[in-house]
């Protein structure tokens, strides 16, 4: 699937960019903070897969970030092993990682 062929909408209420193959949802759930935008989940309906969709949508998302003049930060969530998040009986928050891309 070529990107420019993808009609992208950011749907700003659901802070997620997305577009409807066959029927089908694709999107890029995202949060923003001043300038820079933090793209935090991809998903594509199980119908999509395979078929180059989550490649294509982040391809044009990612020039959609650029025409905007913001900063892309990829953000991924981890979940520490139970045992670990357990140890002492204390839960603890997620671990988060941050990856940020530059030219």
């Amino acid at each position: 699937m070529e990107a420019k062929l993808l009609e992208i909408k950011d749907n700003v209420n659901a802070k997620q960019f997305e577009t409807r193959v066959d029927g089908y949802l694709a999107k890029v759930e995202y949060m923003e903070g001043g300038n820079r935008i933090f793209l935090t989940h991809t998903e594509v309906a199980p119908q999509l897969e395979g078929k180059g969709i989550a490649a294509a949508l982040v391809e044009r998302v990612l020039s959609i970030i650029d025409e905007r003049g913001q900063k892309m930060v990829p953000f991924a969530l981890t979940s520490p092993p139970l045992s670990e998040r357990t140890r002492n009986g204390n839960a603890s928050w997620p671990m988060a990682s941050t990856y940020r891309i530059t030219n």
